[in-house]
């Protein structure tokens, strides 16, 4: 059985430095954390790159995205001024994990509905392609989020996250990788 979008995202969250990367696309150049595990995830699974795809998920978590943003701004200030030890601060931490889960649910339906998923099926490999692959994905969000005005996100950070998410990768591949922009 294919390994679900949130089982697997919690898995490689928790890889070393794969949670600070995520993060530090995130407060630095506005990047969808959910978005970006979900590209990394399709491209684990040899999913052909398709923008039109990423343009529909933005779309289709447009609203859950706003809500998510509100809670984790929230949150920080609860824990930079309370604590994070205090019930209110693991009470919005909560909230924002399950508002998470819920918009990744979300991503896993959209690419249940346009992925034919028995000609992909196969867990998501910790191997060369499963990073190329996956970098193939995040430069296509990258295009995407560009295009509609968002700040670029440096390539090296892309390869930096992708290496960490499938962290068996060979370097070698890396180069032909430096020119996707």
């Amino acid at each position: 059985m294919m390994q679900g979008f949130w089982d697997w995202s919690l898995s490689t969250y928790s890889r070393p430095g794969v949670a600070d990367q995520l993060i530090a696309l995130q407060d630095r150049y506005g990047a969808n954390v959910n978005l970006i595990l979900w590209c990394l995830w399709l491209g684990g699974r040899a999913v052909p790159v398709e923008s039109s795809l990423i343009d529909k998920a933005i779309e289709g978590i447009e609203d859950s995205q706003c809500a998510i943003s509100e809670i984790r701004t929230l949150r920080r200030l609860t824990g930079r001024f309370l604590g994070k030890e205090k019930p209110l601060y693991i009470l919005l931490k909560n909230k924002e994990l399950g508002a998470e889960r819920m918009e990744q649910a979300t991503l896993q339906v959209l690419a249940d509905k346009y992925i034919n998923w028995p000609e992909c099926d196969r867990p998501p490999p910790i191997s060369a392609s499963g990073s190329k692959d996956g970098l193939s994905w995040l430069a296509a969000y990258c295009h995407v989020v560009q295009a509609a005005g968002h700040m670029a996100i440096p390539h090296d950070a892309l390869v930096a996250l992708s290496d960490a998410a499938y962290p068996l990768c060979d370097d070698t591949l890396q180069p032909e990788f430096r020119g996707i922009q």
